[in-house]
């Protein structure tokens, strides 16, 4: 049980409380909060005057006391909270006019940033003709008109084929396919993405074995045209005619394109070559093309083909490639891929460009074909892929 006496203070000459069960040097004075080395425990008669030591200074009136009686100056605590009040006040105003001064000067920043532009009428940005109900009446009239020609003289006026010869359409009709082109037209067209020149759509149908195919049609000076090259999907020759004829030079195709799994003979290794099956558009004509995998539009050609293999096939892939036999242990049924070209059978300045394109990397052997995916190959207007279920 500890025993607590008052006691006065041998520094401040204040009364404080002492345990004496306790030792009297490892106390403190609860007034100036130094060690006790003496106290006055006299009890009764007149009391000892503790002198204080006192040191002064001239000139140092407004200074506090300090009792220099041990080593350290012992201040009292009450003497030091005033001073770090003042710290608190004076930092805080500083922080908050700093505040006040840094959002001034960003308000006033943004205000000379802001256009100010003058009030007015906002002019509507400009109509796509296409969507207008006049001109889709007369692109629905011309496509049913299309799908109801029964003879290949009324379907030539219709046709636009500048890169193709009469006599090449009049023998494709003979021999490939027979009119009319089919039935149940879809009359609501779609606008293929892209930076066009010209008014172009899509229609898409379904042919007389079922087959759902579409047709672009395109606004020229002289009228609506039905592109033909797009309708058939004809390159710089047929598949039929590249599997017989085995042409040396690059050919630009415009082919479907879905996965395949054919290896054999010059590309046996999957490793090194993914196979890609090409057919025309009456998928009677096929031939394999491979891409080596080393190369980036390999890995592209992988994630969006379709995959007959999927629980739910898509359509195949109309694309616009460059094909060429590489020497080696090759049959007629086999080719190589040398480049993508487009994702769409329509191109509006025609395949000539493509053409001369595959001219110029054949003669430079192909050395970097990595370089022509990149940046050497012609522009292709609107290859970028529409939705599986949309014509193309």
């Amino acid at each position: 049980m500890s025993k607590r006496y008052t006691v006065i203070c041998h520094r401040c000459g204040k009364s404080t409380f002492v345990d004496f069960s306790k030792t009297i040097s490892d106390q403190r004075c609860r007034a100036c909060r130094g060690f006790l080395q003496g106290v006055d425990v006299s009890i009764g008669g007149a009391s000892e005057v503790h002198k204080k030591v006192v040191w002064r200074e001239p000139g140092a009136a407004g200074r506090e006391q300090e009792w220099r009686d041990q080593e350290q100056p012992v201040i009292p605590l009450r003497q030091r909270w005033p001073a770090f009040y003042r710290w608190i006040i004076w930092c805080g105003l500083a922080a908050f006019l700093g505040a006040v001064i840094y959002g001034t000067w960003r308000k006033f920043r943004n205000l000379r940033s802001i256009h100010h532009e003058v009030v007015g009428q906002i002019e509507a940005p400009p109509t796509d003709i296409r969507l207008t109900e006049e001109w889709r009446i007369k692109a629905t009239k011309l496509a049913k008109k299309t799908l109801a020609a029964q003879t290949l003289d009324d379907l030539l006026p219709l046709l636009y084929h500048p890169e193709v010869e009469e006599a090449v359409i009049r023998r494709y009709y003979e021999m490939q396919e027979k009119l009319p082109l089919g039935k149940d037209l879809q009359e609501e067209y779609y606008v293929p993405p892209g930076n066009y020149s010209e008014n172009v759509v899509a229609f898409t149908f379904v042919d007389f074995h079922n087959r759902q195919r579409a047709f672009v049609i395109v606004e020229k000076p002289e009228g609506m045209r039905i592109d033909w090259p797009s309708l058939v999907g004809l390159g710089e020759m047929s598949v039929q005619e590249y599997v017989r004829t085995q042409p040396e030079k690059a050919v630009v195709m415009r082919a479907r394109a879905r996965l395949g799994n054919y290896y054999n003979n010059h590309f046996a290794d999957s490793g090194r070559w993914l196979s890609i099956r090409l057919s025309d558009v009456t998928d009677e004509n096929v031939i394999y093309g491979y891409v080596d995998r080393s190369l980036p539009m390999a890995g592209i050609m992988e994630r969006s083909f379709p995959n007959p293999e999927a629980r739910e096939p898509r359509p195949d892939e109309p694309v616009i490639v460059v094909l060429k036999h590489p020497s080696g242990n090759v049959i007629s049924d086999q080719t190589q891929i040398m480049s993508l070209v487009a994702t769409t059978w329509y191109h509006q300045e025609g395949i000539k460009p493509l053409i001369e394109y595959a001219r110029r990397m054949d003669e430079s052997g192909w050395r970097n074909p990595a370089a022509a995916e990149q940046g050497e190959q012609p522009r292709t207007e609107g290859s970028s892929t529409p939705p599986a279920e949309s014509p193309r």
